[in-house]
């Protein structure tokens, strides 16, 4: 099997299977940081990244192994490559902090912005040529945005803005990747952002390390397994199917942040949270069709 990420098949028995490993890989996700916020109240959110991402090394090795990605490490782009995982890795910091501090699906619904936050910068940054229906829907997701964040900001806090710079700091790493095209090999790019989180959280997760019992240990590895194996069904997804049919599951997140916040967390949404993330919701979906249209 490649090691690239190759052009996906036209044919829909192909389209519909990387469909359903979208829709898992989002949900592995979900499963990763509400692990992460469960623990939230014991421990350091850089610890529990740190030592959740020791254990996605399992999954992510096996999968390189079995498909022989392992023989061809060495990156193509190396500087960009280590650039885009600080990016990804300083989202994750920064997302995971958030939503330890504020329910999940709000902090996901604020994530959502990073379609648009890439559409903003896709014309300064990659030169290319962003519409006037392209802005509106910028401008739109803006709006829901505000929505969510509540008419009056009187809640609004740190949290709220570290969810934005974490879709800020993810947009940059979509934008990287794009500048580097599609010719990055598979294994550099899965094991560098590992390695770049674990080297990044390292310095603020050591000082102040909490020997984690042997449940919450456990805890830390099945989020360090769902998020491994998270990269996994992404890279198959995209594989077998169209990024335009890939993207969209993304939101479903917004689905499984509800739950589990319900779930585990007593959260209740409110409704104008909910309408808002709708907007932030619809500008992406018409963003990613419109990018299909172009591409």
């Amino acid at each position: 099997m490649t090691t690239e990420i190759s052009p996906p098949s036209p044919s829909l028995s192909h389209a519909v299977p990387g469909m359903v490993l979208a829709a898992l890989c989002f949900g592995l996700l979900s499963g990763a940081d509400a692990s992460v916020k469960y623990l939230s109240g014991t421990y350091s959110i850089f610890q529990s990244l740190m030592v959740a991402t020791l254990f996605a090394y399992l999954p992510v090795t096996l999968f390189l192994w079995r498909t022989g990605a392992l023989r061809q490490l060495r990156p193509r782009h190396p500087w960009l490559t280590l650039l885009r995982s600080a990016l990804v890795a300083g989202s994750a910091a920064c997302v995971l902090w958030a939503v330890s501090r504020m329910p999940l699906a709000d902090g996901y619904a604020l994530v959502f912005t990073c379609p648009l936050i890439v559409t903003a910068l896709a014309g300064p940054v990659l030169k290319e040529r962003v519409g006037l229906a392209r802005w509106l829907a910028v401008l739109a997701g803006f709006v829901g945005v505000m929505v969510v964040l509540r008419p009056g900001f009187q809640d609004i806090g740190l949290p709220h803005a570290m969810a934005l710079v974490s879709a800020v700091l993810f947009a940059g790493g979509i934008l990287v990747l794009r500048w580097m095209g599609d010719g990055e090999r598979t294994g550099p790019l899965l094991l560098i952002l590992l390695t770049t989180t674990v080297v990044m959280m390292a310095p603020v997760a050591l000082p102040a390390f909490v020997p984690p019992t042997p449940h919450d240990l456990a805890v830390m590895a099945l989020s360090g397994l769902f998020a491994g194996s998270a990269h996994i069904c992404l890279v198959m997804a995209v594989r077998l199917a169209p990024a335009a049919a890939v993207s969209p599951f993304q939101y479903t997140q917004l689905l499984w942040g509800l739950l589990f916040g319900v779930l585990l967390f007593g959260d209740h949404p409110e409704p104008v949270m909910l309408v808002g993330a709708a907007v932030v919701i619809g500008s992406g979906l018409f963003l990613l069709w419109q990018e299909r249209r172009r591409g």
